[in-house]
């Protein structure tokens, strides 16, 4: 008994800190996980989401990365006044990072939405999924259109705002539709941003989203 406690007491023991670490490395190797994800970038990491037939929350998943990223989710414009977006949240309009959907994540986007989803993957995820299209990547859109000059509309995606305003299988999914194309149909038709009088970015663009709105799907 002696001896065990003087071995203890001579040799060097790990910190509970570091002795949970090295035991965490063992049953999970770090430096080969990072390394791989820092192999992919987020372009890929979305389209692999979009596109996996394996289940619907990684479409949930690649829907979620597009409502809270830019840079490598989207597609970004060269905009010099993007250094000096502080000024524009602080005493001026809106600013909104420029940015566009990857072309090769629309179709992906596309039967994600369409009625055949439902059939697949049941209709609770297929409601989801809808409703996070129009949270995460219709609604961030539009935005951006209103509050950066340089971003033209998307005539891709107002058309399915309009689709699933007016088709989806869901009422409140139609209704959650309505509300963002009312809202920025109004938009488009005053200029303003809001109640305060704040102007759009480029009237010109909006001007070409009040008419594509207007447009029957």
């Amino acid at each position: 008994m002696g001896s065990t406690r003087r071995n203890c007491r001579t040799r060097p023991c790990p910190s509970a800190p570091r002795w949970h670490e090295a035991h965490f490395e063992q049953r999970l190797p770090l430096a080969p996980l990072f390394a791989t994800l820092h192999a992919v970038s987020l372009k890929d990491l979305i389209t692999h989401c979009l596109s996996s037939p394996q289940h619907p929350l990684l479409h949930l998943v690649g829907l979620s990365i597009l409502g809270g990223a830019t840079a490598g989710a989207r597609e970004l414009i060269e905009d010099v006044t993007a250094l000096s977006f502080a000024h524009f949240e602080y005493f001026g309009r809106p600013f909104a990072v420029a940015a566009s959907l990857h072309e090769e994540h629309q179709p992906l986007l596309d039967d994600l939405i369409e009625p055949a989803y439902a059939r697949r993957y049941g209709e609770t995820y297929a409601k989801l999924v809808q409703k996070a299209f129009l949270r995460e990547v219709v609604q961030p859109d539009l935005a951006c259109v209103a509050c950066n000059e340089l971003r033209a509309p998307n005539m891709w995606l107002t058309n399915r705002l309009k689709r699933l305003h007016q088709y989806s299988q869901w009422e409140d999914v139609r209704s959650m539709a309505n509300t963002i194309h009312q809202h920025y149909y109004s938009v488009a038709k005053s200029g303003k941003l809001n109640a305060n009088g704040e102007e759009v970015a480029n009237k010109d663009h909006m001007e070409m989203l009040y008419k594509d709105l207007l447009m029957g799907v």
